[in-house]
């Protein structure tokens, strides 16, 4: 009994060390953003991360060039 819950822990140890590990390779294809070399380049300069600027601009504008602030 304790042999088999020891494999059971361990498998689900190496798989989260694996997705952790993989985290910035898989980003890529769990959140693909328009504009990565702007958001990226523009993010490192003012200290953000890059990811929550790409969600910031997808929720507020889907990132349609068109879309304008409705602040007068």
């Amino acid at each position: 009994m304790k042999n088999k819950g020891f494999k059971i822990a361990y498998t689900i140890s190496i798989i989260f060390v694996v997705l952790v590990s993989f985290f910035y390779t898989i980003k890529g294809f769990i959140y693909p953003y328009k504009y990565r070399n702007f958001i990226e380049h523009y993010s490192e300069e003012y200290s953000l991360d890059p990811l929550m600027v790409a969600a910031i601009i997808k929720t507020e504008s889907g990132f349609r060039k068109e879309v304008r602030s409705n602040k007068d």
